[in-house]
């Protein structure tokens, strides 16, 4: 039986990162898939990449995002399940054309109240965090069609999600 030492593992991976960069800037992809990576942190490049559509981060070891994600303006699909997410920076809701967010099995004890400039947005997944409360401006997100909030700490949903005339399916 073989072994990969950590320090093997995390050169692979960066390699396996740097290649995935590549090849996204060489063919102008609109996707890029670093999942599985074990990244706690992920290379500033991606941020520049702004034609990107799809960008998928889950099944890391992320405990934050940068706030340069708010440059990622033509984002229409952000996976970042099954991470170590306790915050989301402010510059989320500068993904305008998001139309699905998915955040569960994360720590997230809150969003934040930008969440409500995503008004594209028809799916938010926030299953399996530590949520308490929702922000107002949940209220904003008039096209939200699925929100899954099962295993968080809410006890009631606010009034405010009675705005939210799309919505077809909501799990507690």
């Amino acid at each position: 039986m073989s072994t990969v030492n950590p320090t093997e593992r995390d050169s692979k991976n960066n390699q396996s990162v740097q290649e995935r960069l590549a090849k996204v800037e060489e063919k102008k992809s609109i996707e890029l898939n670093l999942s599985g990576l074990d990244l706690a942190q992920l290379p500033a490049e991606i941020w520049n990449i702004i034609h990107l559509k799809l960008l998928t981060l889950d099944n890391n070891q992320l405990t934050s995002l940068p706030k340069e994600v708010g440059n990622l303006i033509n984002l229409e699909i952000l996976e970042l399940s099954h991470n170590n997410l306790n915050s989301l920076p402010a510059e989320i809701g500068k993904l305008s054309r998001l139309r699905i967010l998915r955040l569960g099995s994360n720590q997230l004890p809150d969003l934040p109240s930008t969440i409500g400039q995503l008004r594209n947005l028809i799916t938010l997944d926030l299953i399996e965090n530590q949520i308490a409360n929702l922000p107002l401006e949940i209220r904003e997100l008039k096209k939200l069609v699925s929100l899954d909030l099962s295993k968080n700490k809410i006890m009631s949903l606010p009034p405010e999600i009675r705005q939210l005339g799309n919505l077809k399916r909501i799990v507690t």
